[in-house]
């Protein structure tokens, strides 16, 4: 577009200082068509033919006027190729060509090897314009192939994605959810069966733990696989059942404090606040048993913070070490970078501290 205009300028120019302002009536049609044929993108197809027929009579006329330098209709050669219709501007242009040579050899001034040298001009600018058009329009073509390529692709990774967790949602369900299923059947015999006995206190209360935790154990088995499948994640909003379930198989004392107003997440940063704190009271049960916990979510502007306190003392063996559930503290740590969120551990007045900060705006809404 840049260079179609510097030709109609140069054009102009070119005439103007060869023949005067007697033109200028002329070269301003000439101009006006020939910026209107690249500035407007939607001019339809019949005005297209109808502004190059003005733009090529124009060039016509200040030869025949004025005996103008033959330049402005190697530019219309150039034009011819711009838009569609491309067919009827070549029709017009082969229209103006002709009319230019009559008028050449009419007045006398030239002769038929300059004529020749003229249509030789106009048939190899025309011939270029058409290879660069042609060259960008299979450019595009190869870009929208590319894209096509690309798009399809995806699509089959993401259904090989798709039909991998599938796989994997339904391993997990018969295998381990019904292996669950049949401890807690047998739990739940052992539980009747000490309440119909004398047994000790302790055993029957580890008995009712234990059957619990196999309960809880088939509802986690039963997200996952809703979770493999597509369905919606864990997030902060189950805080409580965690807060739960550990008052249940700890028996000490915990609780649960939110602060703030809940802002939308995205599902990996809800899902990440969900196993950090699960991971987290997995490890008080394992190295500060009978610890009492607190858990403090505080929704701010900017981000979202969880941060789990056991008040446990001094803890017995290596908690970044062990990853317990599968969902360890060097896990958590991954899970927090992919997010952008930051994570710290260590110990914390009489205990031990898991802080995730995620921040809000890092993470986006939930989709």
């Amino acid at each position: 577009m840049a260079l179609g205009l510097g030709m109609i300028v140069l054009v102009v120019i070119a005439t103007l200082i060869s023949r005067g302002p007697v033109v200028l009536p002329m070269l301003i049609v000439f101009a006006a068509a020939g910026a209107a044929l690249l500035l407007w993108a939607r001019m339809p197809r019949a005005i297209v033919v109808v502004d190059f027929a003005i733009m090529a009579a124009s060039v016509v006329l200040l030869y025949w006027l004025v005996s103008a330098t033959p330049l402005a209709l190697f530019l219309l050669a150039a034009f011819a190729t711009a838009r569609e219709p491309r067919r009827w501007l070549a029709v017009v242009l082969a229209l103006a060509t002709g009319a230019h040579l009559a008028v050449q050899l009419s007045l006398g001034q030239d002769t038929i090897v300059t004529a020749l040298a003229t249509i030789a001009g106009v048939a190899f600018l025309f011939a270029v314009s058409r290879l660069l058009v042609s060259e960008r329009t299979q450019r595009v073509q190869i870009a929208e192939l590319l894209a096509e390529v690309e798009e399809r692709r995806q699509q089959e990774k993401a259904s090989d994605m798709l039909a991998e967790r599938g796989r994997m949602a339904r391993e997990l369900h018969d295998v381990l959810a019904h292996t669950l299923s049949g401890l807690a059947i047998q739990l739940e015999g052992a539980r009747i069966l000490s309440t119909q006995h004398a047994v000790p206190a302790a055993l029957r209360d580890s008995v009712e733990r234990a059957h619990q935790l196999s309960r809880a154990g088939i509802l986690e088995a039963k997200r996952a696989v809703a979770a493999l499948r597509g369905d919606q994640l864990p997030g902060p909003e189950l805080l409580q059942e965690l807060v739960d379930e550990h008052r249940l198989s700890a028996g000490s004392p915990i609780r649960l404090i939110i602060t703030g107003e809940p802002a939308p997440l995205d599902a990996d940063a809800s899902l990440a606040i969900y196993r950090t704190a699960q991971e987290a009271l997995s490890n008080v049960r394992k190295h500060a048993p009978g610890a009492a916990v607190e858990i403090m979510l505080s929704w701010t502007p900017s981000a979202v913070i969880l941060e789990v306190i056991d008040h446990g003392g001094q803890i017995s063996g290596d908690p970044i070490a062990d990853h317990g559930s599968g969902y360890g503290l060097t896990g958590m740590a991954e899970r927090a970078e992919l997010l952008g969120a930051s994570i710290e551990t260590g110990p914390f007045d009489d205990g031990f501290r898991v802080r995730l900060t995620v921040p809000i705006d890092a993470v986006g809404p939930a989709s």
